[in-house]
């Protein structure tokens, strides 16, 4: 039964903001919207405190029992495998440790992004086309997706986030390559845990 105290207002939200998108029918679903939402939201958080301190209660009085649960050593194993490939990682990935051309592709990598979320948020009516939940594809876009972007602004944005992908691309798999290298110096066989984590 309390769970449809979240789920009523959570449905109710999404309708109104459907009905929303047209203002000149339906001018009081916005703000119905919005206040189902506000009601979701104070529904939701006494139950996700209460269930953390049923969980802290549990974990209290029945400490003992959770400690004489036996622990898997094949998955022990595997878990000491996963956290020394992520030292490993994070070892062989220090600044300080990276070539001068890795450093440059994190560095394109992080402005182009950055640019690229200014650029769509201050101009964001400039980049893109404006598309409601209930609009028709067909329509407001002639059927092609890109037709969502505007030129120059929205296909610059584009742009920079996809050269922002292909630089950070370089250094995930140059990182991965270098990790994969120190594990297998120390060990051949330790080289598995690797595609675990970087994955």
């Amino acid at each position: 039964l309390p769970i449809i105290l979240i789920i009523i207002p959570t449905v109710l939200s999404g309708t109104f903001m459907v009905m929303g998108e047209d203002p000149i029918e339906y001018p009081w679903a916005k703000p119905i919207s919005e206040f189902c939402m506000l009601m979701s939201v104070a529904t939701s958080a006494p139950f996700i405190l209460h269930s953390a301190s049923c969980i802290e209660v549990i974990m209290s009085e029945r400490k003992e029992e959770f400690e004489a649960i036996p622990i898997d050593q094949e998955v022990k194993d595997a878990d000491d495998k996963i956290a020394e490939s992520e030292q490993m990682y994070l070892e062989a990935t220090r600044w300080d440790h990276l070539p001068v051309f890795i450093k440059i592709s994190l560095g394109m990598s992080f402005v182009t992004i950055v640019v690229s979320c200014y650029i769509a948020y201050f101009l964001g009516t400039s980049c893109f086309e404006e598309y409601g939940l209930t609009d028709s594809f067909e329509e407001r876009l002639d059927g092609s997706f890109w037709n969502l972007f505007k030129w120059p602004a929205g296909w610059a944005v584009m742009i920079m986030f996809g050269i922002s992908c292909v630089f950070y691309l370089v250094y995930y798999c140059w990182a991965k390559m270098k990790t994969k290298k120190v594990l297998l110096e120390k060990n051949d066989e330790e080289a598995g845990p690797l595609d675990t984590y970087i994955s």
